[in-house]
């Protein structure tokens, strides 16, 4: 960990504050100065950080644009932009069966779909796949923990909430979960995310994965260039600032 890196380990409602997104001085964001990464512990921190950087190549791609008919219109194609990076084909349309076959082997996992969080039962919350007669397609916290994925493998969840509020509890049930079955990095988003800005957002984050950047440095360049693209509208941090990251920021 060098001094330009902040960890943040926030307590109870103070996980719904997005620290980077803040301007201590009043005219830059903190994520432009610095590269910033949340953790649930500092003893899970130091943990990860035991054992040697993880190094990441293969990814496995799930989308799903359509969850009780609504439907998410830049999902596919983010999914297959990010599959042409890794020169691979994404699941389209993907079914929870397709995960479950194939979680075990990759070290990115990267979703595109719905989510749905429940404040009341945080087990509840669910990532949103395809419906189908053998499934209603809702990958549960529940039904995380009780996966094991490749150990310390990245996850993105590029997902958009159908909830319109968000408790502390439900926030991180997804990302913690995902913790609990293996991955040591997950990027997520705070709150409901815009769809184009995520497909823009992702790209830029994977393109500098690829380059061999750290999982925070990525991070923090796609950040950047969304606030410095006034162009594309996208430089507010309603569309930059919910993707955090949380552990392993290498």
């Amino acid at each position: 960990m060098n001094s330009s890196h902040i960890v943040i380990v926030p307590d109870k409602l103070l996980w719904r504050i997005p620290f980077h997104a803040l301007s201590p001085d009043g005219n830059k964001y903190l994520i432009e100065t610095n590269t910033v990464s949340y953790s649930p512990s500092v003893y899970l921190l130091k943990q990860q950080l035991s054992s040697e950087p993880p190094r990441r190549r293969t990814i496995q791609i799930f989308a799903n644009d359509t969850f009780n008919r609504q439907k998410l219109a830049y999902v596919n194609s983010e999914a297959t932009s990010i599959g042409k990076l890794f020169g691979i084909s994404p699941r389209l349309n993907a079914a929870k069966s397709d995960f479950l076959k194939s979680s075990a082997d990759a070290d990115i996992l990267h979703f595109s779909m719905h989510a749905q969080l429940d404040g009341e039962n945080p087990l509840s919350s669910f990532l949103a796949f395809r419906q189908n007669s053998a499934d209603a397609g809702r990958l549960t916290v529940s039904d995380l923990l009780s996966v094991r994925l490749k150990p310390n493998n990245l996850a993105f969840l590029a997902s958009c909430d159908t909830s319109k509020v968000h408790s502390g509890e439900g926030l991180v049930s997804i990302p913690w979960a995902m913790l609990g079955s293996g991955s040591s990095s997950v990027v997520s988003s705070q709150w409901e995310a815009s769809d184009r800005a995520t497909q823009t957002f992702s790209g830029i984050f994977y393109r500098e994965l690829l380059k061999g950047s750290s999982t925070a440095s990525s991070l923090q360049t796609a950040a950047r260039e969304l606030i410095n693209d006034k162009s594309s509208g996208f430089h507010e941090p309603y569309f930059w600032g919910g993707f955090t990251l949380l552990g392993d920021f290498r």
